[in-house]
């Protein structure tokens, strides 16, 4: 009778297994991204409002560092970084009812930060 020797595998510890690859964040997956047209079709002089208001916000900030804005900055700055974002929409009206409500200001700012990290991603845009 032949006997079955089982291999004694010893568990690996948490330590000893490969940690998963972070899915690293990307611009696109931005809730609104796909509502934007791409920067190949976006004029500079409508390119231009935003790019001025990323430049303030980012002030000193070196890139891919992480920006951090005051309650009183994201409001005072949410009304004209939608304003800025408004001309670069697929549908304008599709995009002012995601920047109504109550998730409006979260929403425009989000993708206002996804555009600039992709606008970082692709330096042919604006002449960068």
């Amino acid at each position: 009778m032949a006997t079955e020797k089982k291999k004694n595998k010893k568990p690996k510890a948490p330590q000893d297994r490969k940690p998963k690859a972070e899915k690293a964040d990307r611009p696109e997956d931005t809730p609104g991204f796909d509502m934007l047209k791409p920067f190949s079709e976006v004029p500079v002089w409508d390119q231009g409002p935003l790019l001025a208001l990323i430049n303030e916000i980012r002030g000193d900030a070196a890139d891919g560092e992480s920006i951090e804005l005051t309650e009183t900055e994201a409001i005072r700055l949410v009304g004209p970084i939608g304003r800025a974002l408004l001309p670069m929409a697929k549908d304008p009206d599709k995009f002012t009812k995601f920047a109504s409500g109550k998730k409006g200001a979260s929403n425009v700012l989000n993708l206002a930060f996804a555009w600039m990290a992709a606008l970082g991603e692709d330096k042919s845009s604006a002449g960068n």
